[in-house]
């Protein structure tokens, strides 16, 4: 076949080379597989701790996080309870105004 090379290229050769072709495409796929499996345990991992961590946070400092909601968010809490007071009223005068008119 090739006049040139040292080595002969027979079809025994040609099927050997495929023979060791389809075992490292082989290997490869397992190997592949084998790590696929392991980034995902590790992702799933990851997340899990990430969470976890978020919530014993969380829960550590729930008194401050409070506080510093309540002190964010308190004067619009006071002007929402201002408001409810006020239709409250509102309705209160309606209501007695129609029992006098009757």
């Amino acid at each position: 076949m090739c006049d040139h090379s040292a080595v002969e290229i027979t079809p025994a050769k040609i099927n050997e080379w495929i023979r060791i072709d389809r075992q490292r495409r082989t290997r490869a796929k397992r190997r592949e597989q084998f790590f696929g499996r392991v980034l995902c345990r590790v992702r799933r991992t990851f997340v899990f701790l990430f969470m976890a961590t978020v919530a014993v946070t969380a829960f550590n400092h729930y008194t401050e996080i409070e506080t510093l909601a309540i002190t964010k968010l308190g004067p619009a809490i006071k002007k929402i309870a201002a408001s409810d007071r006020l239709r409250q009223n509102a309705n209160t005068y309606e209501n007695q105004v129609d029992g006098v008119s009757k």
